[in-house]
């Protein structure tokens, strides 16, 4: 078997970075001997290590090979590529299509321009999912990953920010996730475009 670099390109274009053994899984990917690898190398995608802890309270570090799109992304401080694999892997839990049309990772950025040009702080959502309904219409939904460092008063800015528009919370810890539904429901009482999911970054990967 070969690589499908047309689905490897799709993918990665999305997703920005995968663990190796999601693209495995996705079908893409035959596996991750050696030769295969190089063969990704030589494409230009970028074979690395991602560090960290599947929620900022979990006790074990894990290193997981990933596959990233760049060497641009590579580069990104690691809370940003673990937020990064965090809605890659929340993609897949929705069972939403590598299309950059449906899902818009933005995690990489931080600020927004005002119209003048002057960069200023702002709350940028870590990803935009715009839903084709079966009546044709679109609806766009804010994403966003957290990993459980966010206190709640963090938490209650960014709800507010993106409510009460759809919103789509991402984490990797069930405690944190009922934390997020009751902060909406108190924020927002009746908010029924709300989905809130366990996601593992991990993707169960042990070192």
């Amino acid at each position: 078997m070969t690589i499908d670099f047309a689905a490897a390109r799709q993918c990665l274009h999305v997703d920005r970075m995968v663990p190796l053994h999601v693209a495995v899984s996705d079908g893409w990917l035959p596996d991750t001997l050696p030769a295969t690898l190089d063969d990704l190398r030589a494409a230009g995608y970028i074979i690395t290590e991602v560090e960290g802890r599947r929620t900022a309270r979990s006790r074990g570090v894990v290193t997981v090979p990933v596959v990233a799109l760049n060497a641009a992304v590579a580069r990104a401080p690691w809370h940003s590529n673990v937020q990064v694999l965090g809605l890659a892997m929340g993609r897949r839990r929705l069972r939403i299509p590598a299309d950059r049309v449906a899902w818009f990772v933005e995690a990489h950025v931080t600020v927004r321009r005002t119209n003048d040009r002057q960069t200023i702080p702002g709350v940028v959502a870590d990803a935009r999912w715009h839903e084709k309904r079966p009546d044709a219409i679109t609806r766009s939904w804010y994403v966003e990953y957290s990993s459980g460092s966010y206190s709640r008063a963090r938490l209650k800015t960014k709800i507010l920010a993106y409510g009460p528009n759809p919103q789509v919370w991402l984490t990797g810890s069930d405690a944190h996730a009922d934390v997020i539904r009751d902060l909406i429901a108190d924020l927002y009482p009746g908010l029924r475009e709300v989905r809130v999911r366990t996601v593992d970054w991990t993707a169960g990967w042990a070192a």
